[in-house]
């Protein structure tokens, strides 16, 4: 394995963890202008199934570092979600992550 290689392997989720949490905040973004008057468990019910998506994303692209450990930042996401939305966006995207790891 060439040392480019080796690096590339190493990077790649750290990057594609990046561009989820873009996704996560141009997301919220939109949510969060759509859904202006609406009542705030109505937004956090909102910005917990966004949570949930980029988490279900996070866990299906997640990197096989070495074998039997995948890494993903599904975790990151999870507390971003709590810290931002409050405690109805944490139930529900824990809630959702735990239903989709499950499936998985």
């Amino acid at each position: 394995m060439v040392l480019s290689d080796a690096v590339a392997e190493v990077w790649a989720p750290i990057f594609s963890g990046l561009a989820f949490s873009t996704i996560l905040v141009v997301g919220w973004g939109g949510i969060a202008r759509w859904a202006e008057g609406a009542p705030a468990w109505a937004r956090g019910a909102l910005w917990g199934l966004l949570a949930t998506a980029t988490c279900l994303v996070a866990m299906v692209s997640a990197q096989e570092l070495t074998p039997g450990f995948k890494f993903d930042l599904r975790h990151s996401f999870l507390a971003v979600a709590a810290y931002f939305g409050g405690p109805v966006t944490a139930l529900v995207a824990a809630f959702g992550t735990a239903l989709v790891r499950a499936a998985l």
